[in-house]
């Protein structure tokens, strides 16, 4: 078990810190992308608390998404200031038999739009602000209480010239009541022929890659976890359902035209977990220590696309002292 048991029990961390922090930061890539992803995880055994099978089922998923940076100008600190209009919409369906039937629902959606703003305060640091507001149910069960609303404000700091990590809070109405959750975000970069990074900006990601010719890119996603959620009903009560996967994979990119890149990928899902929680704080806090349920390691494969639209020049540096 030793560090893959710790990562299976990031379900431990608040959810919103693995959901809310990728719809208000995902868009922190100042470059313009419309990008459209399918995933099928296979059928696995569904396992409660205790280990016991309960059931199974498989999971697909299409994820469409788009960033728009507007307003873009160099300030005095050479560093950008910046607006980014950001758009997500997923789409999950599952197929599960016995109780994994009950606790999981058949489809759901998740759709958010946000607002994004990101400037220097500082020969180091940034700032970011983001804000915005979604749709996270069952697809037969969208009302009011289905819309979620998400705030983010994080300060940054250059630490070296490939690591920038920051701290900041979040606004969600996830669990009821507007409430306010500390927000922890890092990105490590490394490039050269073989490229790294590892972040926390949209969900947990480290990753390797290396460019195999002028059209062809090999990369390697030792980690990536991220969630998907809806407000259900369940026992006949509203109540947030949440999902996390944890994966890795090995990903084949081609770029047939300049911009575009489309790529295939193959590998494993870990631990899918899952659980239905009162929307409450109390309630969630309660549940934070409890091991909840999941689905055994199940394959995992891929298909998507990607598009980058080019970037008007920046504006020339804003006036002013330091």
């Amino acid at each position: 078990m030793g560090e893959l048991g710790r990562f299976r029990d990031m379900k431990r961390f608040p959810l919103i810190v693995l959901i809310g922090l990728s719809v208000a930061l995902a868009s922190m890539k100042m470059e313009a992308q419309v990008s459209f992803t399918t995933e099928y995880y296979g059928t696995s055994n569904f396992h409660d608390k205790d280990g016991n099978t309960i059931g199974k089922g498989d999971l697909a998923k299409c994820v469409l998404s788009f960033t728009q940076p507007v307003g873009l100008h160099m300030t005095s600190y050479n560093r950008p200031q910046l607006w980014i209009m950001s758009a997500r919409a997923v789409y999950a369906q599952m197929d599960n038999e016995r109780e994994a039937a009950s606790l999981n629902p058949d489809k759901i959606i998740n759709t958010s739009a946000n607002l994004t703003f990101m400037a220097p305060v500082g020969d180091e640091y940034d700032l970011i602000v983001s804000g915005g507001a979604g749709i996270y149910a069952e697809t037969s069960h969208v009302s009011g209480h289905s819309i979620l609303f998400n705030g983010a404000g994080v300060v940054t700091k250059q630490i070296t010239p490939s690591f920038k990590a920051g701290v900041g809070v979040m606004l969600t109405n996830s669990y009821g009541d507007p409430a306010l959750m500390p927000a922890i975000v890092f990105d490590w970069k490394m490039t050269g022929k073989y490229t790294a990074s590892v972040s926390m900006l949209n969900g947990i990601k480290a990753q390797g890659s290396t460019q195999l010719s002028e059209k062809w890119k090999l990369s390697l996603t030792a980690i990536e976890m991220d969630a998907i959620s809806a407000v259900m009903k369940h026992e006949g009560r509203d109540k947030i359902y949440s999902s996390r996967i944890l994966r890795s994979y090995i990903t084949a990119s081609w770029t047939p035209i300049k911009n575009l890149e489309v790529s295939a990928s193959v590998g494993v899902a870990e631990s899918r977990t899952c659980r239905v929680s009162k929307r409450s704080f109390g309630s969630f806090y309660k549940d934070i220590f409890k091991r909840g349920n999941r689905f055994r390691p199940a394959m995992r494969f891929s298909l998507g696309a990607s598009y980058t639209l080019p970037m008007p020049k920046p504006k020339g540096a804003a006036t002013g002292q330091k």
